[in-house]
């Protein structure tokens, strides 16, 4: 791959959805630390349920990348 050569399309959907799944996770990480201050255990609950399904809508929407192009 050269610096001279412009994405394809493949690689720009690829290359934008690992940014949004990216922004997710700091921000349900951040989250995560500000409210972990509180001390209620329900908090990191939610916030692996969060991550674990923003997780696997990533995974799904890569494979219909890869499946689809």
């Amino acid at each position: 791959m050269s610096a001279d050569q412009p994405l394809s399309l493949r690689e720009e959907r690829i290359g934008f959805m690992f940014g949004r799944f990216m922004r997710d996770v700091s921000v349900v990480m951040l989250l995560l630390w500000l409210l972990g201050t509180l001390g209620i255990p329900w908090v990191y609950v939610i916030a692996g349920c969060v991550f674990i399904l923003r997780t696997l809508s990533f995974l799904i929407h890569m494979a219909q990348v890869f499946i689809n192009d």
